[in-house]
């Protein structure tokens, strides 16, 4: 069931079945990405399959609330196929936005100036 926190992002209640989300194999993964992604797994998981309160959650899987509604955020963001990230946005390190320069480029002179994204 969505929970109300989550209502705005236009998800629908099929793509709640965590059993249909987009899957990751986990033995692919680093030890130390490994372990903050089952981490960050069970605390999703939780959240989503059992009546524990959010309190119980964080302490259960030592993550802090605010940590645990970004990542399921992060889950239910849409990819540019128009399917929800899912299990994938758990992985630490993983882009779920393109980087988007907001600073102008004053021409390519050399200079101190960073120009990260200048060709965009």
């Amino acid at each position: 069931m969505l929970k109300k926190r989550f209502e705005n992002l236009h998800v629908s209640f099929t793509e709640m079945d965590l059993s249909k989300w987009p899957s990751v194999n986990e033995s692919s993964l680093k030890p130390e990405k490994k372990e903050v992604f089952l981490k960050r797994k069970t605390a999703v998981e939780l959240y989503f399959n059992s009546e524990k309160s959010i309190h119980s959650i964080c302490e259960e899987v030592k993550v802090t609330q605010t940590d645990l509604y970004r990542i399921i955020e992060r889950c239910l963001f849409l990819d540019e196929y128009g399917n929800i990230y899912g299990f994938r946005a758990l992985i630490s390190g993983y882009r779920i936005k393109k980087y988007k320069r907001t600073k102008e480029i004053n021409g390519f002179q050399l200079t101190d100036e960073v120009k990260a994204g200048a060709f965009e």
